[in-house]
């Protein structure tokens, strides 16, 4: 995997324990494929948290400017997910702890070729015939969409990826079964969004139960595949509030500075010279 920015960030994270788990970010966090370059072949994208590595499925051996992992231009990303809106996607099977979660946050970077096209789905888990699972996927008309448990459907109302065509976004949907009202929200660049609700959001009391993998690319039931490039997918067994999303917005940005891990740089050795005129000024203090 090419890098384009950020190299000597890359290598300043500790990729033997790349999560900084005492973070207030990381509390709750189950997944997270982040592109990483050098860390993953062309068939595995790694989640970082080590625990539901994804299968890159249908992509190009080796991978082309639309189909597999590749370089990016997106502010605090080292790589990117190319999908090419036919059959990439890639799966990271059933994941059993987003079943039946009385809370749940999704988050994603994503680069989409043309947000006027229905159904793109950027992750999914929706059982075929929708009685369980989540997808979040765009509408025609430049919105974004959230589906869950097929009894509830959340749309933002106001072209909110109108003239993002190929634009990188940062998108958030949250769900909390302990509030009456707004269980369901969807967030923009950090930004809450104004949504349109319909049928029975607020009275669903957890995620379900879900048989189905994650997909991310894909919706699963529909067969609708994403035409664009994704990076940074998180997924969360709690709500994120509003200002953890803007904070996680904010920080994806700049290559997540507090939530990876650093190692601290080592004490640099003096300079040939340095060290010699050191110790003749030793010698001279002995001598005296």
């Amino acid at each position: 995997m090419v890098v384009s920015s950020g190299l000597e960030d890359y290598h300043s994270v500790d990729w033997a324990q790349p999560i900084n788990w005492r973070h207030p970010l990381a509390r709750g966090l189950l997944a997270w494929w982040r592109n990483v370059p050098h860390a993953q072949g062309n068939t595995t994208w790694r989640d970082i948290t080590g625990r539901y590595p994804a299968t890159l499925t249908s992509m190009a051996t080796p991978p082309t400017a639309t189909s597999g992992p590749g370089r990016t231009r997106r502010r605090g990303g080292w790589a990117q997910m190319n999908c090419d809106g036919t059959n990439d996607y890639a799966t990271a099977g059933d994941i059993a702890r987003m079943d039946s979660q009385p809370a749940l946050s999704v988050a994603v970077w994503a680069q989409i070729t043309d947000v006027t096209v229905d159904s793109q789905t950027l992750v999914g888990k929706y059982d075929t015939g929708g009685a369980e699972g989540l997808f979040l996927q765009t509408l025609g008309g430049s919105d974004l969409g959230f589906g869950f448990r097929g009894g509830s459907y959340l749309t933002t109302n106001t072209n909110i990826l109108a003239g993002l065509n190929g634009v990188w976004v940062h998108v958030a949907t949250t769900f909390d079964a302990s509030t009456s009202t707004d269980r369901h929200n969807i967030y923009v660049n950090g930004r809450l969004a104004a949504v349109t609700l319909s049928g029975s959001p607020n009275e669903i009391a957890d995620t379900g139960a879900s048989t189905t993998s994650l997909d991310i690319g894909r919706n699963n039931a529909l067969g609708r595949y994403l035409t664009g490039a994704v990076d940074d997918v998180m997924v969360y067994t709690r709500s994120l509030r509003r200002g953890e999303i803007d904070l996680l917005y904010q920080q994806s940005r700049l290559f997540h500075p507090q939530l990876l891990r650093r190692i601290a740089p080592t004490a640099r050795a003096p300079a040939a010279g340095q060290a010699a005129r050191s110790m003749h000024q030793y010698r001279l203090r002995r001598v005296r």
